[in-house]
């Protein structure tokens, strides 16, 4: 059986290590960034959608509150 695809929130912060970020940023409908050595730095990568965030939420969020 193929392991699954990292989710976005899975590469966001293996890069954040990679880099050494102390911070992550994400909102929707803007690129994600990282805080490095107290800068933001934007992430190559294209804005994120609410589906981006739907595989985190449906793992962290009861149904009552989805």
């Amino acid at each position: 059986m193929d392991e699954p695809k990292p989710g976005l929130i899975e590469r966001l912060l293996s890069n954040a290590e990679r880099l050494g970020a102390s911070d992550v940023f994400v909102a929707e409908g803007k690129k994600p960034a990282f805080r490095i050595h107290g800068r933001v730095k934007p992430a190559e990568l294209a804005p994120t959608t609410a589906a981006d965030f739907a595989p985190l939420l449906e793992k962290t969020l009861t149904t009552g509150q989805r």
